[in-house]
């Protein structure tokens, strides 16, 4: 709900309501200290998965993003072995983890859009779409785009890629036919 000070419209001359730009930018940083931590906790999350695959070595980019723990886990041999079946594992655990995480960021956009005091809902929906865009594509694309394009690694790609399409069918299904037809048929499911 647009909140703001009493004033004349200088166009139409009736009362409308008025929230300054510089009350608003005060407003806008804020939403911007919420949103910045989840966007690199979201980075955090995917370096990590990015090296229990295999797909970060401790030789690339001299070592920044190697976590020794976890890259450790994709050694030849090794429990999450990229050439064993265990990798898949990680994969669809990590389009899991994506979806929740995007499901937790979504509410976040949410609050700290209607923090902002848009006023219309044109500016709010616009809000909640700039932020959930930025999260969503960089959990859910970026890591597409590190392994297929600046690694060319076109096998670790193609089991990203069927781990998140097989986690998000698995979803739609769930949400798009279980739910509505338990829901539907509760009490018949009930009196068997």
């Amino acid at each position: 709900e647009f909140q703001g000070e009493p004033c004349i419209n200088p166009v139409t001359d009736l009362p409308d309501t008025y929230f300054p730009a510089k009350k608003r930018i005060w407003r806008y940083l804020f939403s911007f200290a919420v949103c910045f931590p989840c966007w690199c906790a979201c980075c955090f999350v995917i370096v990590c998965f990015l090296n229990a695959t295999g797909v970060i070595r401790p030789h690339h980019h001299s070592g920044l993003f190697d976590l020794p723990q976890l890259s450790k886990l994709a050694d030849e041999g090794a429990v999450f072995d990229p050439e064993g079946n265990a990798n898949m594992v990680v994969s669809i655990l990590q389009a899991v983890v994506t979806i929740v995480m995007n499901v937790y960021f979504r509410k976040v956009a949410m609050w700290t859009a209607e923090l902002e005091n848009h006023k219309t809902q044109r500016a709010y929906n616009n809000s909640v779409f700039i932020k959930r865009f930025i999260f969503e594509f960089t959990d859910f694309q970026l890591y597409l785009f590190y392994i297929g394009i600046y690694q060319l690694d076109i096998v670790m790609l193609r089991v990203n890629l069927i781990s998140v399409f097989m986690v998000d069918e698995i979803r739609r299904v769930i949400c798009e036919a279980l739910i509505p037809y338990l829901t539907q048929n509760k009490d018949e499911i009930s009196k068997d």
